[in-house]
């Protein structure tokens, strides 16, 4: 099964239905179809989960299972095969649409 890379174009959502915000924080120009690519170390938000009410809202996201084949600027790249666990509720992030025209490389792959 192919990896997709995800970029800021992709949909995540918490657990509760909230969307992520992607916050790039490492400069780079390596895009796919003109947007930056998600990767490990950039910030996730998360405004307006629902389950705030209850204490147990979603604020941010921290990612596992990166990339081993595409680093951009010594960073891994995140794909749809990647597991975000939302902060606030240790629930699984949900990626509900990505790019299909790029996956990850069968070869290792650096760029800036």
């Amino acid at each position: 099964m192919s990896a997709y890379i995800l970029t800021s174009g992709s949909t995540i959502l918490c657990s509760h239905g909230a969307p992520v915000m992607h916050v790039p924080t490492t400069p780079t120009e390596y895009r796919i179809e003109g947007l930056p690519v998600m990767l490990m170390t950039d910030q996730y938000l998360i405004a307006g989960c629902p389950a705030a009410a209850q204490g147990m809202g979603c604020f941010s996201v921290i990612w596992t299972n990166p990339s081993a084949m595409l680093l951009v600027r010594g960073i891994p790249a995140l794909t749809n095969l990647s597991v975000g666990i939302c902060q606030g509720s240790n629930a699984p992030a949900m990626i509900v649409a990505h790019q299909l025209t790029e996956t990850e490389p069968n070869n290792f792959k650096h760029v800036n």
